[in-house]
């Protein structure tokens, strides 16, 4: 009997809390999500991200297609048998990342290094739709990614 009274008393005290928690969390006193600026970011840190992401919107502004990448051809050019395309937005852009360090730059020297017929295209830009991708796709590549 003490046995049940012990397992009712804790459901009780657990239910309370619950509700009372929940009472709390609906209050949206601790959410934050009214806040703009609801994550703290140290000052050198955004300055960083500036620096980086200007110095590749300045080198993307050389590329006729206004990729962070190499200017390259629509069509294939002589000489490579095949063209990966590594499509996609700010993740394929670098966005915030040093130019040497975008992961499509980094796959094209360790390809290119034993392969050199083929070339590897980083074609994002920040805010890519997939139906833009789509589009541009149509413009030739022997592989996607």
């Amino acid at each position: 009997m003490e046995y049940i009274k012990n397992l009712a008393l804790l459901l009780l005290t657990i239910i309370i809390l619950l509700i009372t928690s929940e009472g709390i969390l609906s209050t949206g006193y601790f959410d934050g999500l009214d806040n703009p600026k609801a994550i703290w970011i140290p000052e050198k840190y955004k300055k960083l991200d500036r620096e980086i992401n200007l110095r590749n919107f300045e080198f993307s502004a050389k590329n006729k297609l206004w990729f962070n990448d190499k200017d390259r051809t629509q069509q294939k050019p002589l000489g490579i048998e095949y063209r990966v395309a590594v499509l996609g937005d700010s993740f394929i852009f670098g966005d915030g990342v040093a130019y040497d360090v975008i992961w499509s730059h980094k796959l094209e020297k360790s390809i290119t290094k034993n392969y050199p017929k083929i070339e590897v295209l980083s074609w994002g830009r920040n805010g890519w739709s997939t139906k833009q991708q789509y589009e541009f796709l149509k413009k030739g590549a022997s592989i996607l990614i």
